[in-house]
């Protein structure tokens, strides 16, 4: 937490390079002319979302996802901070209220958990989300032009050739199509030329050069690593392009020196977010996501995907805007054609350099194997297209560079240097209004236009997404026992189930998260009999399983659809709309005790798990006083008092993990995984005390590595210092 604290700051202090004065000056000028003119665009730009009160939240995947994550942070946050005021360390690493429990991390890192701008999300509530998340999706946006110009510095770009080519890349396709559906993909525009501008620096041997590569790669781990993956992939490629360009191929020994530099202060990033980083890595492996797709081996050793083919993704944005693929569109497409154009008519190292890059950047376009690779082999698209955006941004800042100091034969001084003021404005105004027109095909609404508008959800409207009937039901909030709810949907959007439990503090049968607990996955698929890819819908009004879910109500707006077992409870008023509670007659609580060896017999004998449930139902639960199991999110246990026979197992309806430590009578013992998803513990003949801990090893093995990154940074640093003096 310390760290991704104190990260924003670090980052500011690398970009200032803490020397200079004259120089963080003209920084600072080139940062009040580029927010100037950023603030003018999105106030523009974005007047078709303005004039009728919408947010950025998209009504797909950004109102069931994204948005009621950002909420849950800012909750997270708050319970950290209220904690610290009353001497209290509250740092949750489980959730039962996420999904069906899920550890907090590996869940939501894909969503923003350890971003640092998400720190904003403090202020969020129900009430101001939906500005705030807006707010956090153009300081992103900002933040990518900015550490566009940054390495633009570090590559010797003119000032106005680098602000100017910084809209194209802070306005691509890519983000304001493809950040305003998945916000979380502006991350990697943010940190992608700050690992460039790091490896730039080693490279060139730059003093104290290893700073930004160092924090660059820590805050893209924070972020995710699911696109640091792609960027990894990327710089790879132009750490080889520039090592040659610089040391030349015979300087085998200092091009090895300088990879192993590139790597060791990579590595040293990786550590310092590894709090963060190694529980989201560990949560995709163990996620049904890591399971699908082809083979490895058979994706790498099948001829065809390195045969050459049509890839029009990116060709279909000369020709037609209204393409499906609207990530790939350019912030100014002209300029930008004929500024690639241009660059095969320059005759330079840099420009040669930057010649093999469109090739590079062609040829892997083409190969099927590319969407493969970058994708982890778990899926192919063109993701990837920042790299190319951010490209075609940076050979547009060269060729204007280029231009800019070409000499013009004129004799009057003052005509040279009003001609070129007035070709400035021109670009300015020139890319203004393409971005902006880009920006009204896709929000204006118009018959002409992509009326992506539609899909925005208004800000006002934002709360009755994310808030729920449960919190309307007196039974319900005034039930202390531990149980979870089921219910129809709330939104239906497009299918999809909600996610809203989190924020409404209660435990839900539903989710809709990129990263699930395969376990879990694999159970909501038997269910369901089919595979629903990283989602539930609950259990379908079968009372059976939800009883062996720990599921005591279950609320709809639909009486058509209630099964007549329910015990009916209470009406509710929820959005304009009546809703029912009903109470689960075969509700027994979040654990039983069964007889082990009968239990797998009845397993054996009984075709679906619904029948095996029945039957245990049956033998063991019905007329049996229930188990009164305690929950505590803050310690990550769950701890209940039990009687048991000999042979007997406890099992708690919690989704297994191998993180889980299982304690009884304060003796720890082996967890089991039970009926595909739940932890089992075997008992002795007595009465037991057992406490069920969530014992996140791979935060604690991050938290090492943090220290110990800290610790190398600060040796290294000293080194560093030690050598410039000796030098001086």
């Amino acid at each position: 937490m310390i760290g991704i604290l104190c990260l924003p700051v670090l980052l500011t202090l690398t970009a200032i390079e803490g020397n200079h004065f004259k120089k963080y000056r003209k920084i600072k000028n080139g940062i009040c002319l580029y927010t100037i003119l950023f603030l003018l665009l999105v106030i523009i730009g974005y007047l078709p979302l303005w004039k009728n009160g919408l947010s950025v939240i998209w009504n797909v995947d950004g109102i069931g996802q994204y948005y009621p994550s950002f909420l849950y942070i800012g909750q997270y946050l708050r319970n950290f901070l209220s904690g610290l005021m009353h001497g209290k360390l509250i740092l949750p690493v489980w959730d039962l209220s996420i999904g069906m429990g899920e550890d907090i991390t590996g869940v939501l890192n894909y969503y923003g958990f350890g971003d640092p701008i998400n720190l904003l999300s403090v202020f969020a509530v129900s009430k101001n989300g939906a500005y705030i998340f807006t707010i956090c999706f153009f300081l992103r946006l900002w933040l990518a032009g900015y550490t566009f110009q940054l390495y633009c510095q570090e590559i010797h770009i003119s000032r106005t050739a680098a602000v100017l080519s910084s809209f194209c890349y802070a306005f691509c396709g890519f983000a304001v199509y493809g950040g305003g559906r998945y916000i979380e993909w502006l991350s990697v525009l943010i940190y992608f030329p700050l690992l460039l501008s790091g490896a730039e620096k080693i490279i060139k041997g730059e003093k104290r050069s290893a700073r930004v590569l160092i924090l660059a790669t820590a805050y893209g781990a924070l972020c995710g690593f699911y696109f640091l993956y792609m960027s990894c992939l990327c710089l790879g490629v132009y750490c080889c392009v520039r090592l040659t360009a610089v040391n030349g191929l015979r300087s085998v020994k200092k091009n090895l020196q300088k990879c192993v530099c590139l790597l060791w202060n990579f590595f040293l990033g990786l550590f310092l977010a590894a709090p963060v980083f190694l529980p989201a890595v560990s949560a995709y492996f163990n996620s049904e996501r890591s399971t699908q797709g082809s083979s490895v081996m058979d994706i790498l050793f099948h001829a065809e995907n390195y045969i050459p083919c049509l890839n029009t993704s990116l060709i279909s944005v000369i020709f037609q805007f209204f393409h499906d693929q609207k990530q790939n569109l350019s912030g100014i497409l002209l300029l930008e054609l004929i500024a690639l154009a241009l660059l095969f008519l320059i005759h330079s190292r840099k420009a040669l350099q930057l010649k093999i890059a469109v090739l590079i950047a062609l040829a892997a376009l083409h190969l099927p194997i590319t969407g493969w690779l970058f994708n982890g082999f778990g899926e192919t698209n063109d993701r990837w297209c920042f790299c190319i955006h951010f490209l075609a941004a940076v050979i547009l800042s060269y060729v204007l560079t280029i231009l800019s100091d070409t000499e013009i034969k004129i004799t009057k001084k003052d005509v040279n240097y009003i001609g070129r003021k007035t070709m400035t404005i021109v670009l300015y105004a020139f890319t203004a209004c393409n971005i902006i027109v880009n920006l009204w095909l896709l929000y204006s609404g118009r018959s002409y236009s992509s009326n992506w508008k539609s899909e925005m959800i208004a800000c006002e409207a934002a709360e009755n997404y994310t808030s729920s009937p449960v919190n309307c039901s007196d039974i319900i909030t005034e039930d202390d026992s531990l149980f979870r709810i089921s219910n129809d949907s709330l939104t239906n959007i497009n299918g999809r189930p909600e996610t809203v439990a989190m924020i409404n503090d209660y435990y839900g049968t539903t989710w809709w998260f990129s990263i699930i607990n395969s376990n879990t996955q694999a159970y909501a698929d038997m269910v369901a009999q089919k595979s629903l890819n990283w989602r539930s819908y609950g259990f379908y009004n079968n009372l059976i399983y939800e009883a062996f879910a720990g599921v005591k109500y279950y609320l709809s707006n639909n009486t058509e659809t209630v099964s007549d077992e329910y015990v009916f409870l209470e009406e509710i008023e929820f959005n304009g709309d009546t809703w029912s509670v009903y109470e689960n007659p075969y509700y027994f609580g979040m654990a039983y005790t069964r007889n082990e060896k009968e239990a797998e017999a009845i397993f054996r004998e009984e075709e679906t798990y619904e029948d095996y449930y029945r039957e245990l139902y049956a033998l063991y639960i019905d007329g049996q006083e229930n188990i009164d199991v305690s929950y505590s999110r803050s310690e990550n246990t769950f701890s209940c008092t039990v009687a048991s026979e000999e042979d007997d197992e406890l099992v708690l309806f919690i989704p297994y993990s191998k993180n889980w430590k299982a304690y009884v009578d304060d003796k720890e013992v082996e967890t089991e995984k039970t009926d595909m998803m739940y932890i089992s513990v075997s008992l002795e003949e007595g009465e037991h005390s057992i406490v069920l801990k969530y014992d996140p090893t791979e935060m604690k093995i991050g938290f090492l590595l943090f220290l110990l990154g800290i610790v190398l940074c600060f040796i290294q640093t000293k080194n560093g210092l030690h050598k410039s003096r000796s030098a001086r």
